[in-house]
């Protein structure tokens, strides 16, 4: 798994953008913490008579054979190769953004609400109010692209 995140760096700031890229190399990652304990239930005789060793093993290799298959899925379904072009860095940008849709919905609307006051009847409003306001209709594009 560790070679996805040489294939895509930008990987790394998934875990901060809520995307979900990363659902697949956490199932990943919790079968392979499932997979230690099941060892040692394996090899221990305690409670045989509940859980035979076979029906053990053969739990533990389902696991294993399970998460063999979910890594190699993960390592050709997450890393983006086209991470480092134009048009895969604009798609990553949109869908951390839409990831974050509500948050920046609400803080569009907080600051469409703010600035309202400072170009009522104003002829000739600062043009920070301006930017203001083409930040704020951003979550409209948002929506858009999404």
């Amino acid at each position: 798994m560790a070679t996805a995140f040489d294939i895509d760096p930008t990987l790394a700031d998934e875990r901060r953008t809520s995307t979900g890229r990363l659902r697949l190399v956490d199932l990943v990652a919790e079968l392979s913490r499932q997979i230690p304990p099941l060892v040692r239930h394996a090899l221990s005789t305690r409670n045989l008579d509940r859980w035979p060793t076979g029906d053990r093993w053969a739990e533990l290799e389902i696991l294993a054979t399970r998460g063999a298959e979910l890594a190699a899925r993960a390592f050709a379904e997450v890393p983006r190769r086209d991470h480092a072009t134009v048009t895969g860095s604009q798609a990553i940008s949109l869908l951390r953004l839409a990831a974050n849709r509500d948050r920046l919905q609400a803080a569009a609307a907080a600051i469409r609400d703010a600035v309202a006051p400072a170009v009522l009847r104003l002829p000739h409003p600062a043009d920070e109010v301006g930017e203001l306001l083409r930040i704020a209709t951003l979550d409209s594009a948002i929506s858009r692209e999404t």
